[in-house]
């Protein structure tokens, strides 16, 4: 230790022992009552001290904790920060908060080992951030995972409904919802999705039609669609039964809607900072609405699986049902590996997944539009695309996974060390928290040639494409043995959506990026575009 910081800890322990002398000798007055006009005169006297020691109290415990952090991991370059916030709090939370990933990766260059790597120390755990040294990302998340768990602190926030896929922290957790979990994403169950993805579209193009008729041939492009797309598909492909979001004369679709916006937003971020007080996180949830949310969720889905579950025994030989719910009640009822709750967590989580950025590069890059249609046109004619047609639209896929690189829908792959461990050459002490930034080496230079220019002929070479995937430039649907369950059902997906309405509109960016108005994500658990301005017309 330095003498520098051996002083800083001295006069700060220095104090606390003061502070404490000072209470435990007026508390001793309170208790007097031959001492009471004493002990009033001295509140009245020294009121503002008694005011401010409490947050001082604080103040003092929390420095002492950051610099019990900073001392186990003050060998690794890096800085200190109070907490990691919700939003930007200046002076407080200048940097470390949530959607401020471009920013943190800045922090790294300006602040860390030269290769994008850094380490902060907050009040409540040290965090260590790699940017872009992808055989330190190996290491994470292939060779050491045994001894990096997922943070409990912000996994837990994805268990809404229950434990899933997703937050399971521990391997052997993990292993146990993926037993499940893999029935439900067969090829049978991607050819029903595959489907159901063409239909649904042709629900939000008539909806389209609508606006055209009444907004002179055009209309303003609303991310909602896609969300209502997503969630429709997810209600067919998942559960087997339409969430009617769709359907203007039911009610009830809206409201399970904006049920399920209300929790995959508002309840995460609750639960994700709010989630261990005890009592102000039940308030807050009724306040917001997410408890009504909730039990809006839990009603429709607790009787789709009771309903899954009857059919079943009561048709256990020809029982064939190819949703997402049924293949997982079916795997399930076989060992009884997952609670109810977890199998809806399980079903629900893929609602995450979303289209809007396609469209902003589709507009800002008309190019590409046109080179999709001739695509769609060649393979596909009048035909609505299907399971069998997904191979050959290699073109649609590439503009997928092209957006994907560089709008992730996650920003990076959080573990905590389980033991004291060696990651490249830097000791990490047990609960450190490693965050493997999925922004940062998807648009890194050094790993992309033009990083920042949206190229999806790079993706072409399926041969690379598939490189990318295993040598850890490519991580939006993670990698390794917990790679993303859904991550085929994604892709084929939004191919099947894209496929529909490219060959029916154009889009037309009118952000003035050049001027100022650029498209920014939102600072959710998923980004979304959050100030998009797209003209559509019709072809």
């Amino acid at each position: 230790m330095t003498s520098e910081s051996s002083s800083l800890s001295t006069t700060i322990l220095e104090q606390v022992d003061m502070l404490k002398d000072w209470i435990d000798h007026h508390l001793k007055l309170i208790i007097s009552e031959e001492n009471k006009e004493e002990f009033l005169s001295l509140v009245r006297e020294k009121k503002w001290l008694l005011i401010a020691t409490p947050p001082l109290l604080m103040f003092l415990s929390s420095m002492i904790k950051l610099y019990g952090n900073y001392r186990k991991v003050k060998q690794i370059p890096g800085g200190l920060a109070l907490f990691f916030s919700p939003f930007k709090i200046p002076f407080l939370a200048p940097v470390f908060y949530m959607g401020n990933w471009n920013g943190m990766i800045e922090y790294a260059n300006e602040k860390g080992d030269g290769e994008g790597n850094v380490r902060v120390s907050f009040v409540g755990f040290n965090y260590f951030l790699v940017t872009r040294e992808r055989a330190l990302m190996k290491e994470i998340l292939l060779n050491k995972q045994a001894f990096l768990d997922k943070p409990s602190i912000v996994y837990d926030m994805f268990n809404v409904f229950g434990e899933n896929i997703v937050s399971a922290l521990t391997i052997d957790s993990w292993k146990r919802h993926h037993r499940v979990c893999n029935a439900a994403f067969s090829v049978e169950n991607l050819k029903y999705m595959c489907g159901q993805a063409s239909k649904v579209t042709d629900l939000l193009t008539d909806l389209w039609e609508e606006r055209l008729k009444n907004g002179n041939g055009e209309f303003m492009f609303d991310c909602d669609d896609f969300s209502m797309v997503t969630l429709e598909v997810l209600g067919l492909a998942g559960f087997n039964m339409s969430f009617g979001v769709f359907d203007k004369n039911d009610e009830s679709g809206g409201k399970f809607k904006d049920a399920v916006e209300k929790i995959f937003t508002v309840g995460m971020l609750m639960r994700r900072f709010l989630g261990g007080t005890p009592i102000l996180y039940p308030l807050a949830q009724r306040i917001f609405g997410v408890s009504h949310a909730l039990e809006i969720i839990n009603k429709k889905l607790d009787a789709a699986i009771e309903d899954r579950r009857k059919e079943m025994e009561e048709n256990i030989d020809t029982f064939s049902k190819s949703d997402i719910l049924s293949l997982l009640v079916k795997a399930n009822s076989k060992e009884n590996l997952l609670t109810d709750q977890e199998l809806k967590s399980n079903t629900l989580i893929f609602v995450l997944a979303g289209e809007e950025w396609v469209i902003y590069e589709l507009a800002k890059n008309p190019q590409y539009q046109e080179k999709a249609r001739e695509e769609i046109e060649r393979v596909l004619s009048e035909r609505i695309p299907s399971y069998d047609d997904y191979d050959n639209l290699d073109l649609l896929n590439c503009i997928f996974l092209e957006t994907l690189r560089l709008h992730p829908a996650a920003a990076g792959i959080l573990k905590q060390a389980n033991k004291t461990i060696t990651i490249g050459k830097y000791t990490i002490p047990k609960d450190t928290i490693v965050d493997c930034s999925i922004v940062g080496v998807q648009t890194s230079e050094s790993v992309w040639p033009e990083a920042s220019v949206f190229k999806p002929e790079r993706w072409l070479d399926r041969e690379f494409r598939s490189k990318a995937q295993h040598d850890y430039s490519f991580l939006s649907f993670s990698t390794g043995l917990r790679k993303c369950i859904g991550f085929n059902f994604s892709k084929m997906e939004a191919c099947m959506i894209l496929a529909r309405v490219l060959k029916k509109y154009k889009f037309e960016l009118l952000n003035n990026e050049a001027q100022g108005d650029i498209v920014v994500g939102s600072k959710g658990v998923t980004t979304r575009p959050e100030n998009l301005k797209v003209k559509v017309t019709k072809l």
